[in-house]
C-alpha cells in the first residue's frame, strides 16, 4: 500500500520519547524550542534535517563484505527502532555502540552519527527510501535540455509527451528527443498528459494520446495524468478511473498528479494509483497517502536553461514495479 508521510512522523515521535525514557534526557522537537539553542540532548525532527539534500545523499552500499547491512547497528539480523535508538543514543554521549558497529548506523557518511542518521534508519524500517530521489518534470518549456549534464544532478526524469486529445498538433514538441535522450544516458523516465476531459469520448482520447507515444516504450516511472485544469474537476475522478485503468491494461503502472487543493477536494475518491502531489511549500501537508512531492516550480539543474520543477521521490525506483498488480 501507499506510505504515509505523517505516519512516519508519529512514528518517530515514538521513537524519540523511547531514547528520552532510555537515557534520562530530555528531548525536544524543533518547533517547541523558543531560542533556537540546542539542551543537553535536542532531538529535531525536520525535512531538512532528517533527509539531506540529494547533492549529500549516502552512497555507501546496503551491506558490507560480512553481509551485516548498513542500519542494522546491532548485528541483530534486522533493522528496527532498537538501532535507531542506539544512533540517538551514540549521538548523545552514551557509549551504547562498539566502535566497530558505528559505521553501520553512519548513514550519510559523514563520519559520525546523529539524529539524521537516526531518521534515515527509521524510515529504511519502515520500508521507505533511506533518502529523497530528485526527479524533474519538464516539457517543451524548458527548450533543448543538456541532458548529458543534467543526468549528474537529478534521480530521474518525467516527460510531458503532450496535452488532451489525440492530436498530433498536441504532442510535447521536445518529447520524442527527450525520451530518446534519457534512453541513451539511462536515466529513469515516466510520462504526463496535462488533462482537459470532460466527457468520457475526450478521456479515452487522451487514453489513446499517451499510449501512441508510449508504446514500444519501458518506463521506470508512473506514467501520470495531470489533473489541474480549471474546468474539469467534476469529470477528474471518472477521467482517471478510465485513463488509469487503461494503462493498467497495457502493461503500465498509471498515477495521477494533482495539487494539494485538488486532492482534498475533488480526487477524494480516486485510489488505487500512484499519488504525487503538488505544494511548493517547505511541507507537504497534504494528510493522505502519496509517494512524490512537487515542492518547487523554480528549481534549477545545470543543462537546463531558466526554471524546472522538482520533486522528491520517497522510495527507490527499483521499488516502483511493486505496485503493480
Amino acid at each position: 500500500m501507499y506510505r504515509k508521510r505523517n505516519i512516519l512522523k508519529k512514528a518517530f515521535s515514538c521513537l524519540l520519547a523511547a531514547a528520552c525514557l532510555i537515557s534520562g534526557t530530555v528531548c525536544a522537537w524543533a518547533d517547541e524550542t523558543t531560542d533556537g539553542q540546542q539542551e543537553t540532548l535536542t532531538l529535531q525532527y525536520s525535512e531538512e534535517q532528517s533527509q539531506k539534500e540529494t547533492d549529500d545523499q549516502p552512497d555507501k552500499p546496503d551491506e558490507d563484505d560480512s553481509g551485516v547491512k548498513l542500519g542494522d547497528v546491532n548485528h541483530d539480523g534486522s533493522i528496527d527502532s532498537l538501532d535507531a535508538v542506539l544512533v540517538l543514543r551514540y549521538a548523545a554521549g552514551f557509549d551504547d555502540i562498539e566502535k566497530d558497529y558505528v559505521k553501520y548506523g553512519d548513514f550519510d557518511n559523514d563520519g559520525k552519527l546523529t539524529s539524521a542518521d537516526a531518521a534515515y534508519i527509521l524510515r529504511k524500517s519502515a520500508g521507505l527510501s533511506y533518502r529523497r530521489l530528485k526527479i524533474i518534470d519538464v516539457s517543451f518549456y524548458q527548450g533543448k535540455i543538456d541532458w548529458d549534464t543534467a543526468k549528474d544532478y537529478i534521480d530521474g526524469a518525467i516527460l510531458r509527451c503532450g496535452y488532451g486529445s489525440d492530436y498530433e498538433y498536441q504532442d510535447d514538441t521536445q518529447f520524442e528527443r527527450n525520451l530518446s535522450e534519457c534512453e541513451r544516458l539511462g536515466i529513469p523516465i515516466g510520462v504526463y498528459l496535462y488533462s482537459y476531459a470532460k466527457t468520457e469520448k475526450q478521456a479515452y482520447s487522451e487514453l489513446e494520446h499517451i499510449l501512441r507515444l508510449i508504446d514500444q516504450h519501458e518506463f521506470q516511472l508512473p506514467i501520470f495524468l495531470d489533473c489541474e485544469q480549471a474546468g474539469t474537476e467534476k469529470f477528474a475522478p471518472r477521467a482517471c478511473e478510465i485513463i488509469c485503468e487503461g494503462l493498467k491494461e497495457a502493461g503500465f503502472l498509471p498515477g495521477i498528479y494533482a495539487n494539494t487543493d485538488w486532492w482534498t477536494n475533488y480526487l477524494t475518491e480516486v485510489d488505487g494509483y500512484i499519488r504525487w502531489v503538488a505544494q511548493y511549500n517547505t511541507e507537504c501537508t497534504y494528510e493522505g497517502e502519496y509517494l512524490m512531492w512537487q515542492y518547487t516550480p523554480k528549481g534549477s539543474i545545470p543543462g537546463i536553461d531558466g526554471d524546472v520543477d522538482i520533486s522528491y521521490c520517497y522510495i527507490e525506483i527499483e521499488d516502483f514495479k511493486n505496485y503493480m498488480t
